[in-house]
């Protein structure tokens, strides 16, 4: 048996050599487990160099190939002593304060601030004060370059800023909107491009059915039934007072089924204040110094405790605008004057026309005004308060004619009234007169089948409620056809021979697109002409209306053109609005400077200008002494600039610049114009 382990023994190196067979368990080398794969035999497999106690909490085991191991640092941490430290903790980690550690799986990276780059080892400000031009703005990119910026709605223009969009760069209800080196004009959100290249609310297109009305939210419309707006959480056509907080908490909302629009109103007793809250009358301190507010059903009460004179009057004017103050023997009363109601606070105008005051036998027509209401009566008729009813009224009784005036009598029609000539009367002489057609405003003169004439209120216009009081009033349901600018008053200066233009800018009352558009016209109102596109009372040529007839174009300005234009907007269903704006012909030659000293020479110089474009034209100067005109063409005299230009010696007197000359064209209109420089004084 010894000789048998000896000899074991001494194979043994050879085993652990040879794949670490061991045939008896139990025996292989110092770092090497026998793992049995047998009863009877096994392997030598090498133990674990690194294992979880092997190096310090933290640090990483790396086993080498002769089986030793070496204890590193983790990734972005580095051995500082005897222990592992993260890079960015490490003492001067980064070269500057400024500058931020941040880690790396393998290193780190020092980045500076938002607003800072990085130049060499230090943090400075990205934006110096001259890296931009004044009117630009410096601005560091994502990438961390830096750019100049204009301001919003410009762009660069060379080294400055230049507005991208002005006033007049895009239509009506164009968006106009710059980029780098131009600019687009766009509908913005909730308005639709038409065919005619204009942008309108989409609900001007009327999408919606004719028991429907179309609400705009957010850019998009919805049809909904009046009196509701889509539910904000189901867009669901819902009364606009049930949709959640759609007015604050401390007000009520209100349905006006009217309009189907809606009103937030304050509670009883309280009043919106400045801050839109609701509070007390008796809040805002509403009493004057010395009185005390207490809060009554129909508003509040000032009262006074010391019963003084001054606090029984109401000439302190204590009470709110909307309210009346009525005086009590020590107290005021804040109460809503005739005509109006207390609602929620405030006094509100009472619409007596929905209680059918106005009774509508006879077609009368009842229209609510700011604290009252208005009956009134179609054609010759007039309100009666005691019937409620249309009765007929003689027109005749309050003498339109002007009988002892004109001669005339008057005829009651039905419908208005004549000015008839007396039989005996001379009829060329009765044509004379002033009247019968000089007709009131809203008013217009109608001639009768026999001849006769009278005057009407017009179709825009209605006869008001008051018996004898024939003045024709505008129907205020009847809109106006639209605005006209600029305002009356407006004074063009034109240039005689020059091709100007007169422009106005009209505007439609309503965008109806079933209605037509409107339609303008100008007159000129020396000649009572009427001036069209294409077809005019004028030379041919000489005047046309572009642009929709919003200029009027005067082709080869003759002196005649100036006066007074009208401009007259016309759309069906509407009332026609006018407006008038004055031309003015500049002089064909005004004076420039003169005299002017030339102290060297000893002469004076004179300049006219010519303003007006001619054919043929000369310009003569004279010299006025003492009423000799003398003609300055001698010695002395030097004419520059085409003769608009005059040196001469220095002769006190007047000097006269005459220009005559032809308009171009067929015309042959002969232009004359005078310039004179009084030297007497000089």
């Amino acid at each position: 048996m010894m000789r048998i382990a000896l000899l074991l023994l001494a194979l043994l190196p050879s085993l652990v050599d040879c794949d670490h067979i061991c045939d008896i368990p139990g025996i292989c080398p110092a770092g090497y487990t026998c793992v049995p794969d047998t009863p009877y035999s096994g392997n030598c497999v090498a133990d674990k160099v690194c294992k979880e106690d092997t190096c310090p909490e933290g640090e990483i085991c790396e086993e080498n190939k002769d089986r030793s191991y070496t204890c590193m640092c983790p990734p972005g941490s580095e051995r500082e002593e005897s222990e592992c430290v993260p890079f960015c903790e490490l003492p001067d980690a980064c070269p500057d304060t400024l500058m931020e550690c941040v880690p790396t799986p393998t290193s780190y990276n020092c980045t500076c601030p938002e607003d800072y780059l990085q130049q060499d080892d230090t943090c400075v400000p990205a934006c110096q004060t001259d890296i931009c031009p004044d009117n630009m703005a410096c601005l560091l990119e994502h990438n961390r370059t830096l750019s100049c910026l204009c301001p919003e709605g410009e762009v660069a223009g060379g080294p400055d800023c230049v507005p991208a969009c002005d006033s007049d760069s895009c239509p009506e209800h164009m968006e106009c909107q710059a980029d780098e080196f131009s600019y687009k004009c766009l509908c913005p959100v909730g308005y639709i491009l038409t065919a005619e290249e204009k942008c309108v609310p989409e609900c001007e297109i009327e999408p919606c059915s004719e028991d429907e009305s179309c609400v705009q939210h957010e850019g998009v419309y919805q049809c909904c039934p009046a009196g509701h707006l889509p539910h904000p959480d189901t867009r669901l056509c819902t009364p606009s007072c049930l949709i959640p907080d759609i007015c604050p908490a401390a007000m009520e909302c209100l349905n006006h089924r009217q309009n189907g629009s809606y009103s937030c109103l304050c509670p009883d007793h309280s009043v919106l204040n400045s801050e839109g809250e609701c509070v007390e009358y008796c809040e805002l301190s509403p009493c004057p110094a010395g009185m005390q507010c207490l809060a009554a059903a129909e508003g509040f009460n000032c009262s006074c405790s010391d019963h003084s004179e001054e606090c029984k009057k109401c000439s302190d004017n204590p009470c709110d605008q909307d309210f009346v103050c009525e005086q009590g023997e020590f107290t005021h009363q804040c109460v809503c004057g005739e005509g109006y109601t207390l609602k929620h606070g405030r006094c509100v105008d009472i619409d007596e026309c929905q209680y059918e005051i106005c009774n509508s036998v006879g077609g009368a027509k009842c229209t609510n005004t700011d604290g009252s209401y208005l009956c009134s009566c179609p054609g010759n008729t007039y309100y009666n308060d005691s019937s409620n009813s249309c009765d007929k009224f003689d027109v005749c009784l309050v003498d339109p004619c002007e009988t002892s005036k004109t001669g005339m009598t008057c005829a009651d029609l039905g419908v208005g009234f004549a000015c008839l000539c007396p039989e005996d009367y001379p009829e060329e002489k009765c044509a004379e007169a002033e009247y019968p057609c000089d007709c009131g405003d809203n008013e217009e003169c109608v001639r009768g089948e026999e001849g006769q004439y009278f005057c009407q209120c017009d179709k825009f216009s209605f006869m008001p409620i008051s018996y004898g009081d024939q003045l024709c009033i505008p129907d205020p349901d009847i809109l106006d056809a639209g605005t006209i600018n600029p305002k009356k008053g407006v004074t063009f200066n034109l240039r005689l021979g020059e091709t100007d233009t007169v422009v106005v800018r009209t505007k439609d009352a309503e965008k109806d697109r079933k209605s037509p558009w409107h339609l303008v016209s100008w007159y000129k109102m020396k000649e009572g002409m009427q001036i069209t596109a294409g077809r005019t009372r004028t030379p041919e040529g000489h005047y046309s209306t572009p642009h929709f007839r919003q200029q009027l174009t005067i082709h080869n300005i003759r002196p005649e053109d100036a006066g007074l234009y009208r401009v007259w907007l016309e759309k069906p269903g509407h009332r026609p609005v006018s407006d008038d704006v004055t031309v003015h012909i500049e002089d064909p030659l005004t004076a420039k400077f003169g005299p002017k000293d030339l102290k060297e020479e000893g002469k004076w110089k004179f300049r006219v200008d010519l303003t007006a474009k001619l054919e043929d034209y000369t310009i003569t100067w004279y010299r006025n002494i003492g009423g000799h005109l003398e003609l300055l063409r001698d010695s002395g005299v030097k004419l520059e600039e085409g003769d608009r230009q005059l040196t001469s010696d220095k002769v006190p007197g007047v000097y006269i610049a005459r220009l005559r000359g032809v308009l171009p064209g067929p015309s042959g209109t002969v232009i004359t114009g005078e310039v004179q420089f009084d030297t007497a004084q000089l």
